[in-house]
Formats: C-alpha cells, structure tokens, sequence
C-alpha cells in the first residue's frame, strides 16, 4: 500500500526530488543549488525549492500562520508545474504596493467596492475578474492578466489570494 502524500512541503519536495533525478544530476539540495561555476546546474530546480520555502516564511511571517500551512493552501491550489506556478507574479512581496490583506471575506467586501477598473479599457466593471463593458472581454485570469494595473488581494483567516482589477475605492484621487 503506497503512503499518501500530505499537501504542503512533503510534496513540493517530492516533485523537485522527481526533477533533479530525472532532468537534473541527481543533486538535490534543499538550501538551493551549492554547484559552482559551470557545474551549476542549469534547470534551478534546487534554488526554485528555496525560494518557495523563502517565500512561504514571508507570508508565514506577515499573514500570522505557520510556514508548513501556507505551503499546504499553495500546494493543494497548484495543478500544474511547480517551476512556473511559483513566482513572483503569483505570490508576490507582501509588502508590495498592489498587495492587500485582509482579515477576512467581510472586511474585503467592506473595503473594495462594487466597482473596479478594468485594465484594458479602463472603464469601470462591476466584475472584479471579467470586464463587464459591452465592448471590452478583458479577463484578470487571461494570458495577460491586469497588466500590472490590478491587485492581489490576501484572506489571512484562510490564506487564499486572488488577483483582481483595481477597486476604483483604492485609486488615488
């Protein structure tokens, strides 16, 4: 019988472990790659490894839960490659300007509006992921996202992020 595997470190381990015994050397190094020079690794499946569990201190750190639980809402939320589905795009800096935590659901709503800025023809939506102008079908979750000009908005009571157009609440008058 096959033991399960629980969601979190253990299998974001065991899928870079897979990596560097299939595509790499053999040679994984849970602190990042320790090659030097031209023996360095060219795949990063090791530093890709350390900068997820950097990462998860950070938001471990700024959302008041444990390392080992931000690691399991990111690895049961990801379906596909972990060397693109962690990045900067998809858990950025806290301290990010674009990035907004809130306590929960209710005080999101409070704080956001009904109203958000689409990106692409910069009128206003009433959807925060889809335009919802007649003559515009912008999607936050497209190929090219909001462009830069939208939000990550944070849960801490249970660390789910989205990305979404910019609530007109949050522009600058």
């Amino acid at each position: 019988m096959e033991k399960e595997i629980n969601k979190g470190a253990e299998s974001l381990m065991l899928a870079v472990q897979l990596d560097c015994n299939k595509d790499g050397e053999g040679c994984f190094n849970p602190n990042g790659c320790d090659k030097q020079g031209r023996t360095k690794c060219f795949h990063r499946f090791c530093d890709k490894y350390k900068w997820v569990l950097d990462r998860a201190e950070h938001y471990s750190e700024a959302l008041g839960a444990t390392k080992e639980e931000v690691l399991k809402v990111w690895e049961t939320s990801r379906n596909y490659w972990y060397m693109n589905y962690y990045q900067d795009g998809k858990q950025p800096q806290i301290q990010n300007e674009n990035v907004h935590v809130f306590e929960d659901q209710d005080q999101l709503l409070a704080k956001i509006g009904k109203e958000f800025r689409c990106p692409a023809c910069e009128k206003i939506s009433t959807n925060p992921y889809e335009c919802s102008q007649d003559d515009c079908d912008w999607k936050s979750y497209g190929l090219m996202g909001t462009m830069g000009k939208g939000v990550t908005i944070i849960l801490k009571n249970t660390l789910q992020q989205e990305h979404i157009f910019k609530p007109v609440s949050f522009e600058t008058k």
